[in-house]
């Protein structure tokens, strides 16, 4: 369910890229490994990341019954995903509202 997840925020992200787009090599290789394995959620934050930079200057996420909070294995990356989102500079303004199913540590 993470990686699903994650790859979702991914295809989101693309939507905000321009049309004249054009990805370099190592970009193009970095979604190949994209396999549905916990390996390739570090390449998935990574993405998210470099991709992060396209989104409008005002942002608001939603992330309802946020997946996974509270297991251990999924943790580092929920926590990643979440500096990354909390991540502010002059030009962007970010919003974010969780909702759990239950109480979660990684959302502090």
């Amino acid at each position: 369910m993470c990686t699903s997840f994650l790859y979702s925020v991914i295809v989101q992200l693309c939507e905000y890229l321009p049309d004249n787009f054009i990805g370099t090599e190592e970009f193009d290789h970095q979604f190949k490994l994209l396999d549905r394995t916990l390996q390739s959620l570090e390449v998935a934050i990574s993405l998210i990341k470099h991709l992060f930079i396209c989104v409008p200057s005002l942002t608001v996420w939603v992330l309802d019954r946020f997946p996974l909070a509270g297991i251990r294995s999924t943790i580092p990356y929920m926590k990643k995903l979440i500096e990354i989102l909390r991540c502010e500079d002059d030009s962007r303004v970010t919003k974010v509202l969780f909702t759990t199913g239950k109480y979660a540590l990684v959302v502090r």
